[in-house]
């Protein structure tokens, strides 16, 4: 167990600089590395408790570049693109639909890459855009979080201004999810409160340093946000290709 703890500990300090450097990708970090040693399942459950202790800390850090407002119109849309996703299922392939919406994710990331400066005019209709996609691919591959990231990278020059939006974004999105698994049941039987625990401490101790490489990293955010994204989009275009479609 004291090794597992450990193991947890780092793994959630490695995913809360990411986080903090970039507003976005602890659960896309913590999750794979710690189900190297522990229940997916648990460790999922357990980064959508983490992702609202985390999400707190960064809403008042980032307090004055919220805009809660439209954080509540991503979150409506990401509702609407959840009930399509769920209709759509029952109708086209889940990996097909999964791989051509990452097809212009990757190429948008892409662009960033090669032109990190590249911006381009805010719109309520991009905004719900966004949301719904990240409401529909949150049903086929829990991955809402690079849609609404990419909106904000190519919308926003400040780092700040991003990692304030997403942060908001991010703190609905869990809250809903949580009180949407605590519903349902899920957290009845959850046993990786030790897991959880380990982390918040992780977090809590190691905060002020995350924050000081995330001011340290500023210069450089916008080409670190794009490339990880353009590797996040990638490994998940490869899994979905390379992963069998089952007999229909």
């Amino acid at each position: 167990m004291v090794t597992t703890l450990a193991l947890v500990a780092v793994a959630t300090a490695v995913s809360l600089a990411v986080r903090h450097v970039m507003g976005f990708g602890f659960s896309l970090t913590f999750v794979p590395l710690a189900s190297l040693f522990l229940a997916t399942r648990e460790v999922v459950l357990a980064a959508i408790l983490l992702e609202i202790l985390l999400g707190a800390a960064l809403a008042f850090e980032l307090r004055q570049d919220l805009r809660l407002r439209e954080s509540l119109q991503l979150q409506a849309a990401s509702l609407i693109g959840i009930v399509a996703g769920i209709g759509l299922l029952h109708r086209v392939s889940q990996a097909l639909l999964f791989e051509l919406c990452l097809v212009p994710m990757l190429a948008a990331a892409v662009l960033l890459c090669v032109r990190p400066e590249f911006t381009i005019r805010r719109s309520r209709a991009k905004l719900l855009a966004a949301g719904v996609l990240s409401g529909t691919l949150n049903v086929w591959a829990s991955f809402s979080g690079p849609p609404v990231a990419l909106y904000y990278l190519a919308t926003e020059a400040s780092a700040r201004s991003v990692k304030g939006m997403l942060a908001g974004y991010f703190l609905l999105l869990y809250l809903c999810t949580a009180g949407a698994l605590a519903i349902t049941g899920d957290y009845g039987g959850f046993t990786g409160w030790p897991v959880v625990v380990a982390a918040a401490v992780t977090i809590a101790a190691l905060y002020p340093l995350s924050r000081a490489l995330a001011r340290a990293a500023e210069p450089w955010f916008r080409k670190l946000a794009a490339w990880f994204l353009l590797l996040v989009a990638a490994a998940a275009l490869v899994k979905a290709l390379l992963t069998p479609v089952p007999p229909g």
